[in-house]
């Protein structure tokens, strides 16, 4: 809520680097763009702003809330951008200047939390969101008890396609949206585009093998020291070494060194 900050000295000091228009604004994606330095996007409680030089100043190029923003791993400067708002996926090839809507099958009119992100390995993208209609929460024993509908779509050979996220939907591995606005998350492995990691309260990994997806439960497995706390926020992984993974939670930070099988706090 105080603008943007930098750090020119790792992080052990900081100062504002623009306040305007980010006064009492919630950040929730910021980007420097791999073929310009200056160059930088940011999703915000305030829309879709771009800067070119560096952070200083800022020009809104949307004006609804965006949650994620992802840069194609190739292109350079044209590289196509990415970004997950609550009017859903739009796409932009000059930089963040102008945008288009992306028409992902099946989805809904509006989103509660939606991200999106290319698989680094180039060629592949994913969008995770969660929107209307409600749904009951797999394994309640309370009818009442709904959630919105979790949604995957993966974007391969220049076309968008719907993953069935019914392994999802079970009582055995439960996956819960009611958090959408609080905890969200999602990654490609680095060297898989076939692999794919999602974060609400829980986390889960996704294998694609083929047409066939299967899922894996990471946290709340049940096993103590081998699981993560709830209320998933962040996923980075180790440069160089895909297997270690690293996620941000309500109870810390946890690694991983098998791809989310086993987990250190």
């Amino acid at each position: 809520g105080a603008g943007v900050l930098r750090s020119s000295d790792g992080g052990t000091t900081w100062s504002t680097l623009c306040t305007s228009p980010f006064i009492g604004q919630g950040f929730f994606d910021l980007k420097v763009h791999p073929a310009n330095s200056l160059h930088l996007l940011s999703g915000s409680t305030a829309g879709l702003h771009v800067s070119t030089d560096g952070g200083v100043t800022w020009t809104q190029r949307r004006n609804v809330i965006t949650w994620s923003l992802s840069i194609a791993p190739t292109g350079g400067a044209t590289a196509e951008i990415l970004a997950a708002s609550s009017d859903g996926v739009h796409q932009s090839g000059d930089g963040g200047t102008t945008w288009t809507g992306v028409t992902l099958p099946g989805a809904p009119s509006s989103f509660n939390r939606l991200a999106v992100a290319y698989a680094p390995s180039g060629g592949v993208a994913y969008a995770f969101g969660a929107g209307s209609p409600q749904i009951e929460v797999p394994g309640s024993t309370d009818p009442t008890d709904k959630m919105a509908t979790p949604y995957l779509w993966r974007l391969s050979g220049g076309a968008w396609s719907a993953v069935s996220l019914a392994g999802l939907l079970t009582a055995n591995a439960p996956i819960d949206t009611n958090q959408a606005w609080y905890d969200w998350f999602l990654a490609s492995a680095p060297d898989l585009n076939t692999q794919v990691y999602l974060g609400a309260i829980d986390s889960y990994r996704g294998d694609l093998s083929g047409t066939t997806w299967t899922w894996t439960r990471l946290s709340d497995k049940g096993t103590t020291g081998d699981s993560i706390h709830p209320d998933q926020h962040a996923i980075a992984f180790e440069p160089g070494t895909p297997n270690t993974v690293y996620i941000g939670c309500d109870g810390g930070l946890f690694r991983s060194p098998d791809r989310g099988v086993t987990w250190v706090s």
